[in-house]
């Protein structure tokens, strides 16, 4: 259930907050500042919360499928343009053909490539371009 708010919380409602005050700033409009950077402060909080309690509850089982990488990076990678136009990093998908299904977690493997963009996000700091490659050894 916390996966459930979770998501739309942190994807959703802060993208949402973001995409709103990106435009404000492109507009030159600076009146809102404090409460967007209270409500972020806020969604933030909650996640933290959140996170917290997944970490205590039992872990689900797993739901091997067939999974097309491709459609699951595509997913992913939208999940995540809002954190990369806050931090003003460009996303450049370099995508394999016919590649084969892949058995995995669609969950699990979501989470993996999320943590890994994540993790580039924070290793670039701001501004730049990360490159996701996909290639079948």
């Amino acid at each position: 259930m916390a996966h459930e708010i979770r998501n739309p919380l942190t994807t959703v409602l802060r993208g949402f907050v973001q995409m709103l005050d990106h435009k404000h700033q492109q507009m030159g409009i600076s009146d809102f500042d404090d409460q967007v950077n209270l409500m972020l402060s806020e969604i933030d909080r909650v996640n933290q919360i959140i996170k917290d309690s997944l970490n205590l509850a039992k872990p689900k089982g797993t739901q091997i499928q067939a999974l097309d990488i491709n459609s699951l990076l595509n997913e992913v990678v939208i999940l995540m343009e809002n954190e990369a136009l806050r931090q003003d990093i460009e996303i450049n998908k370099v995508l394999a053909h016919s590649l084969p299904p892949v058995a995995g977690d669609k969950d699990q493997l979501s989470q993996v490539f999320i943590n890994m963009i994540n993790n580039a996000f924070q290793a670039m700091g701001e501004k730049g371009i990360l490159t996701t490659r996909y290639i079948l050894l």
